[in-house]
């Protein structure tokens, strides 16, 4: 069973009123106006294979050890 909720509030601040938007970005997190992690985690994911890419394309690595150290530096703060 799924009840849903149709009330609009209208919130002011000093007697203007606030407008509504989709998502905004505070403190670099995505915060939507559902409030589900998917666009912070789609963002995320983005920039971590945009780095991981960054990695393949300008290191040589012949070495597993290698690509774990770079991976943990550089992708890994990006997922976490």
């Amino acid at each position: 069973m799924r009840v849903e909720h149709t009330v609009q509030h209208n919130y002011e601040l000093d007697g203007v009123k606030l407008q509504e938007v989709e998502h905004e970005r505070d403190l670099g997190v995505e915060v939507s106006n559902c409030l589900k992690p998917s666009l912070q985690c789609s963002k995320a994911a983005a920039k971590a294979m945009q780095v991981l890419g960054i990695i393949k394309r300008n290191f040589a690595m012949n070495d597993e050890e290698d690509f774990r150290l770079l991976f943990n530096g550089y992708v890994r703060p990006h997922l976490e």
